[in-house]
């Protein structure tokens, strides 16, 4: 799935430039896992302790849908 979507974007970039005088694109290729993630993350303090956090989804922002991170790779 990833190497289509990155030739179609390859395909229509050239396409866009192909009346432009220039050297041939170079392309950088991500890894083609988490490659879309993306995320929502809010600071979260509970007293001194200051954390990254995500809740639940589809719930209100409160403790108790609380999901603190110490990592996200």
């Amino acid at each position: 799935m990833y190497q289509q979507q990155l030739n179609q974007k390859i395909d229509y970039l050239n396409q866009l430039f192909s009346s432009f005088d220039i050297d041939k694109l170079e392309v950088f290729e991500s890894e083609p896992e988490h490659y879309r993630m993306r995320a929502e993350f809010r600071i979260w303090h509970e007293g001194e302790e200051i954390s990254y956090a995500m809740f639940e989804h589809g719930q209100k922002a409160s403790s108790a849908s609380l999901i603190k991170l110490t990592e996200f790779p």
